[in-house]
């Protein structure tokens, strides 16, 4: 359920821009015996559509398998699950929103394997304002982020949850100043740890 070597990566950035009417907060692919489970919460919609369940085999040509009705306007989290009883090996999922303006934006693209392991990407580096983390679990933990500055100074600290399969969220580094530091990530009840060194721009 990695991302890696997936092209265009940036093309389906799961972080909206402020004036786009949804911000997705999590997307999930689960395997359940022959089926995948998708599920996604989003913090806000504003005069949302609708959105398209999309499914690939190979990262770059798309096929809508469903569509789902949206709150339309919500402040609050949403969520929303979607099961794909027509799996095939290895694919690949997104889900699109569309609003009422036509416009529409993606999700980050998942990778249901149904071989769940413990595995963690973290894009871009450097990074300018935020950094995207997949995380693929197998199982349900919570997620302790820590964030530390060139002297060793814990400069953020954020929490989140991940489900079984494969997850993604972001960190917020926009109001850090540009330098190295050290991102300490751990989850599995903290069987599972991970340091990267970040360059932030």
């Amino acid at each position: 359920m990695s991302l890696s070597g997936l092209p265009d990566i940036s093309a389906v950035d799961p972080s909206p821009l402020t004036q786009q009417p949804v911000q997705f907060t999590l997307f999930n692919a689960k395997c359940d015996n022959k089926k995948v489970l998708l599920t996604w919460k989003t913090a806000q919609e504003q005069n949302t559509s609708h959105f398209d369940i999309e499914k690939s085999e190979d990262g770059i040509h798309w096929t809508v398998i469903s569509t789902s009705p949206v709150a339309g306007s919500s402040n609050s989290e949403r969520s929303y699950s979607f099961t794909d009883n027509n799996t095939v090996q290895n694919s690949y999922y997104r889900i699109v929103e569309f609003d009422l303006d036509g416009r529409s934006q993606f999700t980050s693209i998942v990778q249901a394997t149904c071989n769940p392991t413990n595995t963690f990407n973290l894009w871009p580096n450097p990074v300018h304002d935020k950094a995207f983390i997949n995380i693929t679990a197998d199982n349900a933990s919570q997620v302790m982020i820590k964030i530390f500055d060139s002297k060793g100074s814990l400069v953020k600290k954020q929490r989140a949850m991940v489900l079984q399969g494969s997850n993604q969220f972001n960190v917020d580094m926009k109001p850090l100043p540009g330098g190295i530091y050290s991102l300490s990530i751990d989850w599995n009840n903290g069987q599972m740890k991970k340091t990267i060194q970040v360059l932030k721009q």
